[in-house]
């Protein structure tokens, strides 16, 4: 335990096993003031463990408000970042007509990162399974056209290498076709966001490399395949044979199947996996691509972006705002809160938001009990969808201090505003 000491507020502590703390307080006037270091003087601090050093904490003082707020300081870093808060800037962030550009985006780069990875392997796979299934010429209903094609075009004791090899070029082929379209799809979709916000920067440039002889990409060496033997690549026949049986080389290939593809440049020559020669940088074949910018994807999880929009709106209407912050209640616990707001006459707003349809009953009455135990005057549930089962907007409308925003997937900003200015919320 740590004898009490004076905190001055406004910054990190000169000890290392101080807390940054800051004390807000709610003058008359209704006006947020941070509380100066002569103030903070009668405070003192009693460690009761280690797990409180280095905690960024807010407390908010006013007449009948006392508040202890933990900060994330990560997430408050990702929502200063330059294209955080150019997205941010959207007006409409909630609307469908912004919201589907960018779901779409982040289905076509994942559907992207699958066909890198999976594509050629699997068709190496189709192609093997294809071969040791050929006890008829028979096509199952099942098949794709290419495996009934491989499995036409190549009977099985004709297996060699050079099948192998031409099966991985033609997959290869196919897969810059499918990556290059995916990508215009892409940078459609962006192009479009751009018009609501020209220095909006949802993707950013990437490239992979693909062998210029074979057309294979090149392949990076990962924990999962750092001891596989490199220099093998593709070869699915055994040294010094013309061909195998299809179960050998149903053996031989997984090593293909737990290579990643390499995405971005490399200095050394690297080895091509399937005609092995050695290619430099300047010899590959570069395909231009995008990726999700990191600092959008760090926004967009765990809805931090929706948090934050929301709690936008309450600063325009003049509240004080802080954003996916955890709160102590008056029972102790503390409660993770998505956005808290105080107005100048000292009210509380808890509010909950949560993406689509995923605000079940039992997840409303919890909010309600977090409400009553921050001590909150209200609590919003802000919701893009519906509630997803029937009855639980009834139990919400029930309860006088609880109020829900739905359906913002279909709400401009200016519509969502208005709503909260007809609440209970819009009279205090």
């Amino acid at each position: 335990m740590t004898p009490n000491h004076c905190i001055n507020s406004g910054g990190d502590a000169t000890r290392s096993d101080r807390v940054i703390l800051r004390v807000i307080a709610l003058r008359s006037g209704g006006v947020f003031e941070e509380v100066t270091g002569v103030e903070m003087a009668p405070i003192n601090t009693h460690f009761l463990d280690e797990s409180i050093k280095k905690e960024n904490i807010t407390i908010i003082l006013g007449k009948d408000v006392f508040l202890q707020i933990f900060e994330d300081a990560h997430k408050s870093e990702i929502l200063k970042r330059e294209s955080v808060r150019e997205l941010l800037k959207i007006d409409d962030l909630t609307h469908k007509e912004i919201q589907t550009h960018i779901e779409k985006i982040d289905e076509l780069l994942s559907e992207q990162k699958k066909l890198s990875e999976d594509f050629i392997p699997n068709v190496v796979a189709t192609f093997v399974q294809s071969l040791a299934s050929q006890g008829s010429k028979s096509a199952s209903k099942n098949e794709t056209d290419e495996i009934q094609e491989i499995r036409f075009r190549i009977p099985s004791e004709k297996i060699s290498q050079s099948n192998v090899n031409e099966i991985v070029k033609e997959s290869a082929l196919r897969l810059k076709e499918q990556l290059i379209e995916n990508d215009k799809q892409i940078l459609s979709h962006e192009s479009d966001l751009r018009k609501k916000n020209p220095q909006l920067k949802i993707v950013e440039p990437i490239s992979i490399l693909f062998c210029p002889k074979c057309h294979v990409p090149f392949y990076e060496t990962t924990p999962e395949n750092e001891k596989l033997d490199q220099s093998k690549g593709t070869n699915l026949i055994p040294p010094g044979a013309t061909k195998a049986s299809p179960a050998l080389i149903m053996r031989l290939s997984g090593d293909i199947y737990r290579q990643k593809v390499l995405w971005g440049e490399f200095k050394d020559a690297r080895k091509c996996a399937s005609c092995h020669d050695e290619v430099t940088l300047h010899k590959a074949e570069i395909i231009p691509l995008h990726k999700m910018n990191p600092n959008i994807s760090d926004v967009l999880k765990d809805n931090l972006w929706l948090e934050e929009y929301i709690a936008g709106i309450f600063r325009e209407l003049e509240w004080e705002t802080w954003t996916s912050v955890q709160v102590h209640g008056t029972s102790g616990i503390p409660h993770q809160v998505d956005v808290l707001a105080v107005n100048k006459r000292g009210f509380v707003v808890c509010v909950e938001c949560k993406n689509r349809d995923t605000m079940p009953r039992k997840d409303v009455m919890m909010f309600a009990q977090k409400r009553f135990d921050i001590g909150s005057h209200y609590g919003l549930i802000a919701l893009t969808g519906e509630f997803p089962e029937p009855g639980t907007g009834d139990i919400v409308h029930k309860n006088p201090a609880l109020y829900s925003i739905t359906n913002m997937y279909e709400k401009t900003k200016e519509e969502i505003i208005k709503e909260i200015k007809n609440s209970p919320l819009g009279s205090i």
